[in-house]
């Protein structure tokens, strides 16, 4: 196969490659989705949740709201406003009752932010169900990915637009 570059062809490729590379300003860093991990011990009750959201968006949309004093994550005191929102907008329920989660804290891990809770279930587990509502009311197309995991055995949920309550065990 012999192909010959010539001027449009030049011209077309370095188009093509520049509308490719190109990303726009609007959505360069937007990143609609958290991730969180709930690990359960059947054998203790003990539950721990990691909640994981992308530092830069959430900093930028939660100060937009007003649910943070400024978009700065690095600061203590909109980490600790962070966690609180989280424990208003992320629920786990055991039978139908609200499993109490208390706030362990807030980190910074490279591009995310953590917030920690822990809590009890009690025994045996019964119909476990969750609910995560983070920033789906102010961020267009967000989507909360919640894994739990039982024993190692792992349950995925996924929430996203208007939806409640998941069950993650019937």
């Amino acid at each position: 196969m012999d192909i010959h570059l010539n001027r449009r062809r030049a011209l077309a490729g370095a188009a093509g490659l520049y509308l490719m590379s190109a990303a726009s300003p609007v959505y360069g860093h937007r990143l609609t989705t958290t991730t969180t991990h709930i690990d359960i011990n059947s054998e203790t009750g003990r539950v721990e949740v990691i909640h994981s959201f992308h530092v830069h968006d959430t900093e930028t949309a939660l100060a937009t709201e007003g649910l943070i004093d400024s978009p700065n994550l690095s600061a203590l005191k909109e980490r600790a406003q962070l966690a609180l929102y989280t424990q208003e907008t992320f629920s786990l329920y055991q039978d139908g009752e609200l499993v109490p989660l208390e706030i362990v804290g807030a980190e910074l891990d490279r591009g995310n932010v953590l917030a920690y809770q822990q809590g009890t279930i009690n025994l045996p587990l019964g119909t476990l169900s969750v609910k995560a509502e983070m920033m789906r009311k102010f961020v267009r197309n967000q989507i909360n990915n919640v894994d739990v995991v039982i024993d190692s055995k792992i349950v995925s949920l996924q929430f996203r637009g208007s939806d409640g309550i998941k069950k993650v065990l019937a």
